[in-house]
């Protein structure tokens, strides 16, 4: 009797409500998911001009299994609604009703049932009825009313629209004054703008009419009815002078949608242009009100604002009357295009339709080719019935995949500056992300945010595999290595790292989840999955995953567990086996799958595979590859199959796999040189083609001949890996970070030749130089190396190394995503300089201007840059030479330079014949003159130019700013400006944007991440320390209420902005005198404070490096 006792209490322990806290519990989430189902959304929303607030109406249905089938207590339903600090009185909640009864809102007091909790006091209003609902931390809780089976909730809502801050964002487009207005509710932001069960595994069907003005377009989920049903209102009067539109409203009704997370529903409202694929099975179009009595029908590749001959009159003229809903017509166009693939359109502000208009056709393009090649690696059509794209203005991160209706960030698909071939890169990545989360995301979607990885490792990883399949030029997987491998090493080999796989107890700490281990190390783990299961293998697990769990929810153990039916090691009929065998065969492929998953995804870190190789007796060589945790983990083997390269002094090569299985949890395999002794081994280049996930250090001898050949290395996937492994040698201070920036000074420098590697002593030029260019004694004019990725990223290392691993300062300044103000100390506190003009203080600042030459290696890689800006054999490659100057110069002759791009609003090409010759027979140019044609500025270079002539207190840099901003105008020009006048180097300038930063609620989080590199310039770290401290304080506030990338960027910079020990010790104050600090904010201090004790170390272990640098 006891137990039965026992047991009934632990069952109503187990399944009793639990105890309502701010946020979303995963407490909650599971008891609300084991009693909700066929969750219902019926939308009414409201939008009107400059108003404050949403205005909506919302009827949910949800079926309420029987109390008694799911344990003891009364039917409840617990919804979400949370009110947005600052502007809790726009949050409003009235009329509500359940199963038609009338309710009342209860005031809140102690609950005597719950000791320490509340709940609302039950006093009637005069008159009132006896039905209540609470309102009580951050949700809404109905008792009366509810009854097991389906349950109808009524009520009518308000919420903030705001221009920061808010689930609902207005955006005012300062060129022509129109208003727009988007949702934004990932992770668990839709309970700000209306009652839901904001949680991933309720998934719900949604049901939208919206009303708003009368030119507004309204882009959702779902598409309208092919019939438009609701009636279609808009006055129109022309005058003389064009068109004065006289507005009304309209509303709008769309289709239900397929069950979906709270997070990816959204809409978007306001005057957009719609755009069309012209390669679509009808004609495309461009729709924009840019008049609004005309409907401009026009292909994306003709010039913006050209009409079709048979439009060009319709519609020119209207007097007042009804006009017609597009949308109309885009049901038509649905009809005819069923057949043909998915249907898509390209929403843009009017304002910038023109400057979409040249990349429109590659954006379709990329688009149309990447779900094409998704729905055949899924074998699974797309699975929603439309598929549009909203370019949003200032948008808080690069995509947003609202289920059949993804937000991309404008300035990622209209490149702001011309592009080189990272960015075109870039551009593909998101497009092609964004289309893969349709199926890794909102048609299979994780039961909680713990499983983050699930969707955006694999959109991740997917969007590489498109890459490889739609743009085969860019060498996909060499890409993916240079821009996520070394994001992920960085994040997973410091004290801040955390499992794939993350524990969060409440959705409250959801966005701390989004960074580098979901979105570089997941894919990465995928990458290595694919090679250790076989490709074929892989694909099929993940065609079933899909297939077994489309509209619903997952874990990742689901997906292990397809991984295992898939993915073990066949037998064959010759091994003989019994029954048993089998049996106990499958059963030991099984635990071995799992155990590999488990260890990579439910622990943290990453592993150092150091190689070891030596001669053994009897003429034969071994190599040995032993794991260690990179963090110190006792007791951590992580399973890794990858392949490594052997190459011989007679210049054969050989390659293998090996596989560390981590049996009897060994760190180690040794395999034998087929070849003969260690001595005939020229280099072993351990995990060659980057299968493996790990930091892989080569031994002494390996190391050395890269240091000595990576120029010859013809394999340009190969020469990549090199230079990383070298980088790799230098953070973990195994190589004098000089020694990398020297090569590469040495392999970029335009006049370098490749020594002979076979006739010691002899000079030789491997590759021919590229067309129109020159030989000069033997050797290329042009750098060697020409790979824009493979470059970038070796001068991305470079400013690191010149910025952080040295003692004393330089010549040399990076900084913010925009610019790179952030990576650098620029000699401004030198005491003496052999140029007096260093010691004239800045008129404004009264600090020294920056015009000391620098070391003589700062000089050499300040030339190296000017030469290759101007005399790069292409674009691209220009681009990228001009884009590290930027970040590096800071000499009086970079600062004069800087300021004639200025002027001439390009880079001044070498000219052949002249002092910069380059090359005989160089490019034509329109002017038919015999010089490279010049590299144009856009309106962001020119603001680049100047913020960063602002970080080097240059005397001219406050003029020139003003002058750019009378001339440039437009909405990223203003957030441009904002962010220079945070470069200058002042206390005022400092405390003013501080209190921007924190205070500024009309600032929108965009104009904000754009000022955070300029303020904290490292050249600044002296004026910048004492927000040290204050910065990390606003980690609270900044976790609750800023977007999910906003903690990451705000700790980047204000840690990044530091690199001695003194800020050092701040922040290890910090952390030791706020034990209660939550822990993911304290793993994010720890993943950004390795910047400054790597840089410590490295100084420490080469202190020849003051005198180097």
């Amino acid at each position: 009797m006891r137990i039965l006792i026992l047991i009934l209490f632990l069952m109503s322990v187990a399944y009793s409500q639990p105890p309502i806290e701010p946020g979303v519990s995963q407490d909650l989430a599971k008891w609300r998911a084991a009693r909700y189902s066929d969750v219902r959304y019926k939308l009414g929303l409201t939008l009107e001009k400059m108003s404050p607030v949403l205005k909506g109406t919302m009827e949910l249905r949800l079926n309420v299994r029987d109390a008694a089938t799911v344990g003891r207590g009364d039917a409840v339903i617990v919804l979400d609604w949370r009110k947005i600090k600052g502007h809790e009185e726009k949050s409003t909640i009235s009329n509500v009703s359940i199963n038609g009864r009338v309710l009342s809102s209860a005031l809140r007091r102690q609950d005597s049932r719950n000791p320490g909790s509340e709940r609302n006091e039950r006093t009637p209003p005069e008159g009132g009825t006896q039905n209540w609902f609470e309102e009580s931390n951050e949700h809404l809780i109905f008792r009366d009313g509810v009854i097991a089976g389906e349950n109808v909730i009524t009520l009518d809502f308000t919420s903030p629209i705001l221009a920061s801050g808010s689930a609902i964002t207005r955006y005012i487009d300062k060129e022509d004054g129109s208003e727009y207005i988007y949702s934004l509710f990932v992770p668990s932001d839709a309970s700000t703008a209306f009652p839901v069960f904001d949680q991933p595994d309720l998934k719900a069907r949604f049901s939208l009419s919206m009303t708003v003005p009368g030119l507004w377009r309204i882009i959702t989920n779902s598409p309208p009815p092919d019939k438009i049903k609701a009636a279609v209102t808009r006055w129109i009067a022309n005058d003389l002078a064009g068109s004065q539109v006289l507005e009304g409203r309209y509303t709008q009704e769309f289709l239900e949608t397929k069950p979906i997370s709270t997070y990816v529903f959204a809409f978007a409202a306001g005057p957009w242009a719609e755009v069309e694929d012209s390669n679509a099975a009808v004609p495309a179009a461009v729709v924009g009100p840019s008049r609004p009595h005309a409907r401009a029908l026009v292909n994306p590749n003709a010039a913006a604002g050209r009409l079709r001959d048979s439009q060009r009159d319709a519609g020119a003229t209207y007097g007042a009357r009804a006009f017609v809903n597009s949308h109309a017509a885009a049901g038509r166009l649905r009809d005819s295009q069923r057949d043909a693939g998915v249907t898509s359109k390209i929403y843009v502000r009017k304002s910038q339709l023109a400057k979409f208009q040249p990349h429109a056709a590659e954006v379709f393009r990329l688009n149309r080719e990447g779900i094409k090649f998704l729905e055949e690696y899924f074998d699974y059509k797309f699975p929603f019935p439309k598929y549009d794209i909203v370019l949003i203005p200032e948008f808080p991160f690069g995509g947003m995949e609202h289920a059949g209706a993804t937000f991309l960030r404008e300035s990622a698909v209209i490149f702001p500056s011309e592009p080189t071939a990272n960015d075109q890169i870039s551009r593909a990545n998101v497009i092609f992300h964004e289309a893969a989360h349709q199926w890794f995301g909102d048609t299979v979607t994780m039961k909680w945010f713990d499983d983050l990885w699930l969707k955006e490792g694999f959109a991740e990883f997917m969007a590489y595999k498109t890459l490889e399949r739609v743009m085969p030029q860019y060498n996909a997987w060499k890409a993916f290595y240079e821009r996520n491998k070394p994001l992920a090493y960085a994040t997973d080999s410091t004290k801040g790292t955390t499992p794939i796989y993350q524990e969060i107890k409440n959705l409250s700490a959801a966005k701390s989840a989004y960074g580098n281990i979901v979105y570089r190390k997941a894919p990465s783990f995928l990458r290595q999955a694919e090679f250790y299961l076989g490709p074929d293998k892989f694909q099929t697990a993940v065609r079933a995953f899909l297939k077994k769990h489309e509209y619903a929810n997952a874990e990742w153990k689901d997906l292990v567990a397809e991984f295992e039916t898939y993915g073990m090691r066949p037998l064959t009929d010759s091994m003989g086996l019994t029954p048993a065998e089998v049996q106990l065969h499958r059963k030991g492929e099984s635990v071995r799958v799992q155990n590999w998953a488990l260890l990579w995804v439910a622990s943290r870190g990453s592993s150092r595979i150091k190689l070891m190789a030596k001669d053994l007796p009897g003429g034969q060589g071994s190599f040995e590859f032993v794991q260690e945790d990179i963090l110190g983990q006792a007791n951590v083997c992580r399973p890794l199959k990858f392949n490594y390269l052997v190459g011989y002094s007679d210049g054969r090569r050989e390659s293998d796999d090996v596989e560390l299985d981590c049996i009897n949890e060994s760190r180690q395999v040794t395999r034998p040189n087929k070849n003969g002794k260690y001595s005939n081994v020229s280099f072993i280049f351990p995990n060659s083609q980057d299968y493996g996930y790990g930091i892989f250090l080569l031994d002494d001898k390996s190391r050395d001949y890269v240091l000595k050949n990576i120029q010859n290395e013809k394999d340009d996937f190969l020469r990549s890996m090199m230079w990383g492994s070298l980088w790799d040698s230098v953070r973990e201070g195994e190589l004098d970070p000089k020694e990398y920036v020297e090569l590469a000074i040495k392999v970029l420098s335009p006049a370098f030749r490749r020594p002979d590697s076979i006739t010691p002593g002899a000079a030789r030029s491997e590759r021919q130089p590229p067309k129109g260019g020159t030989q000069n004694e033997g050797g290329t004019q042009n750098a060697i190396e020409t790979d824009e990725l493979t470059i970038q990223t070796i001068l991305g290392r470079v400013s690191t190394a010149m910025t952080y691993y040295r003692s004393e300062p330089g010549a040399v300044a990076t900084g913010s995503p925009d610019l790179g103000l952030r990576n650098s100390d620029l000699g401004l506190e030198r005491k003496a300089t052999t140029n007096p003009q260093s010691q004239i203080p800045n008129p404004r600042s009264g600090r020294p201007v920056a015009t000391a030459q620098g070391s003589d290696l700062s000089s050499r890689l300040e030339s190296m840059l000017i030469e290759n800006m101007r005399s790069a054999p292409t674009l691209g490659l220009r681009i990228t030479y001009y884009r590290a100057f930027l970040n590096i110069a800071s000499s009086e002759n970079a600062r004069r330079m800087l300021k004639e791009m200025l002027s001439q609003q390009s880079v001044p090409p070498a000219v052949a014949g002249g002092s910069s010759s380059r090359d005989k027979n160089p490019p034509a140019t329109a002017g038919g003159t015999d010089s490279y044609p010049p590299l144009p500025l856009k309106t962001k270079d020119r603001f680049d130019i100047v913020t960063k002539l602002a970080s080097l207190n240059d005397p001219d840099a406050e003029a020139l700013l003003k002058d750019l901003e009378k001339t440039e105008t437009s909405d990223d020009a203003k957030r441009y400006a904002y962010a220079a006048h945070a470069a200058f180097p002042t206390k005022e300038t400092k405390e003013k944007y501080w209190n921007d930063f924190i205070s500024g609620k009309d600032i929108s989080e965009s104009w904000i991440e754009s000022a955070l590199g300029p303020f904290n310039s490292v050249r600044h770290a002296d004026l910048t320390l004492p927000y040290l401290e204050r910065a990390l304080k606003e980690l609270p506030n900044h976790k609750r209420n800023r977007k999910i990338f906003f903690v990451n960027g705000w700790l980047a910079a204000f840690i990044g902005g530091q690199k001695s020990e003194e800020a050092l010790a701040i922040v290890n104050k910090f952390l030791a005198d706020n034990p209660d600090l939550d822990r993911d904010l304290r793993l994010k201090i720890l993943e950004n404070v390795d910047v400054i004790e790597r840089a410590v170390k490295i100084r420490g272990k080469f202190p020849n490096v003051r005198q180097a640098f």
